[in-house]
């Protein structure tokens, strides 16, 4: 099983990466505004995956409506791909050129594979998470009022963002 893994940018964005079984990145996104925004560009990723895929290397190459695959060389002529959402913004890419197609596609096949079942490890997996989590500011697990979940203004009273809404 492969797994996203979520992470906070220096100018206070997301992106994601798809990391493979054996540990080695096989795709990144690109920077979203939002955490919401980043998990939304996960389950388009996850919806699309099976997309078709538009080889933009051969001569006359049939363009494909969204969402597609796009194999392309990049400026220092090595392989590579992308994944462009129904909107036409690309929202995964590879994560390294590759100096053959073949294992160009081999990697955007893996991405694919990975995307079948994903554990997704982010910023908010260690945050608010229900009765034991572990709260960021004292370290100290939620105990709860009536076994609920702290809301947003709880969550911003103790230094941090959250994306659940007040319980």
């Amino acid at each position: 099983m492969g797994k996203v893994i979520i992470k906070k940018t220096s100018n206070d964005g997301y992106h994601f990466t798809v990391v493979a079984n054996n540990g080695q990145v096989v795709g990144v996104s690109q920077t979203y505004k939002s955490l919401k925004s980043a998990k939304s560009g996960i389950e388009s990723v996850k919806r699309n995956r099976n997309s078709y895929i538009e080889d933009q290397t051969v001569p006359d190459f049939k363009e494909l409506g969204f969402p597609k695959w796009q194999i392309f060389k990049d400026a220092a002529g090595d392989f590579r791909f992308r994944l462009v959402a129904m909107n036409g913004e690309t929202v995964l890419a590879a994560s390294e050129g590759y100096s053959r197609k073949e294992s160009a596609i081999k990697g955007l096949d893996s991405v694919r594979a990975n995307l079948e079942e994903l554990n997704i490890v982010g910023p908010e997996e260690s945050r608010y998470m229900g009765i034991g989590a572990q709260r960021p500011s004292s370290g100290k697990a939620w105990t709860g009022r009536g076994g609920r979940r702290p809301g947003r203004r709880e969550a911003v009273m103790a230094g941090e963002e959250s994306d659940i809404a007040a319980g």
